[in-house]
């Protein structure tokens, strides 16, 4: 498109191209009606590119596409009705949101955060914990991608300083790249959806392609990608080597921890497929090779009982309560 925009004698299509509108279908939530949200084809692409510069740590490519975008683009309503069921009761309710993620905006700073637990339908204030992050100016409480673009290319600048900034730059990065996995809180981030909500791209099937496989409009069953969590651990580990701080330190291997339940969930390992082809008497061998395994992390984040972080996670993480009462 920027060739094609820059070029002088267009044809006909070509200049049709350039300013030509697409459709998308939303809901208007207060008229209960479906309406109609146009946007140029070249923000639509420039959003698309971005988003997968994002992805790549790609970061000047992604503010290149996202500096194209008109600022009042948007794929989705921001505010709608949110229903729970309470089946104690017997009662739905429904309450009124505003500010939510639109296709490229209202992008909450909680994505540097930690989850405490994993709850995708809890409300992120429960579930995400921030720290650091006011020792960081360009982190906005909600931003769009652009914004949030920005904020990344300043902690990737601070993050290759030796020091305990760059250990909180890289821990807050690290963070990041997880919480956009499929296993993390704000997995819709880059997987071009609107919310969280469990669907049919946010699994990790071992068939087919081990490439990542995306789409705008549909995930079909088959529109499953791989989850690559050496972004967040790269990151991670770099901060573990440069902070002091105990704390952090214990919040940084929580944080590792979780990147290695993520490549147990997708291992290719041929001992556990043999295990698993007879699940129900192999469970013992099973529980202890994950624990040999896919359990480094946990070894060592019990050398940190003395922290608060140690106490915050036991009560919150069963998996981690689990294997600190037993192995």
């Amino acid at each position: 498109m920027d060739k094609l925009d820059k070029k002088s004698n267009k044809t006909a299509f070509e200049k049709y191209l350039i300013k030509a509108k697409v459709k998308s279908s939303s809901w208007d939530w207060r008229n209960n009606e479906s309406k109609e949200i146009q946007f140029r084809l070249a923000d639509y692409l420039a959003n698309f590119k971005g988003t997968l510069y994002l992805g790549e740590m790609k970061f000047d490519l992604a503010k290149k596409e996202f500096e194209k975008i008109d600022p009042k683009f948007h794929t989705t309503e921001s505010a709608y009705f949110v229903y729970d069921y309470d089946y104690e009761t017997g009662k739905e309710t429904k309450n009124w949101v505003e500010n939510q993620f639109d296709g490229f905006h209202n992008i909450p700073n909680k994505i540097f955060g930690y989850n405490k637990f994993e709850c995708f339908t809890c409300d992120e204030n429960s579930v995400m914990v921030t720290n650091y992050l006011n020792e960081f100016n360009l982190i906005k409480a909600n931003m769009s991608k652009l914004e949030l673009t920005n904020a990344l290319i300043e902690l990737n600048k601070v993050a290759k300083s030796s020091s305990e900034r760059g250990a909180k730059a890289n821990y807050l990065l690290g963070n990041f790249y997880y919480n956009t996995t499929t296993l993390g809180y704000y997995r819709y981030l880059l997987t071009f959806d609107q919310n969280n909500l469990y669907g049919p791209k946010f699994h990790d099937y071992n068939y087919g392609d081990m490439t990542a496989q995306f789409s705008l409009k549909n995930f079909s069953f088959n529109a499953s990608y791989k989850d690559r969590f050496s972004s967040s651990e790269n990151y991670l580990k770099k901060a573990l080597t440069l902070t002091k701080n105990k704390e952090l330190k214990a919040e940084i291997i929580f944080g590792l921890s979780k990147n290695e339940q993520g490549r147990f969930y997708n291992a290719d390992d041929s001992v556990l497929n043999k295990l698993y082809e007879n699940q129900y008497d192999n469970e013992d061998k099973i529980l202890m090779y994950k624990v040999m395994n896919y359990r480094k992390y946990f070894k060592e984040l019990k050398q940190y009982k003395e922290t608060k972080m140690y106490q915050e996670i036991k009560s919150n993480c069963k998996y981690f309560d689990y294997y600190s009462n037993n192995f």
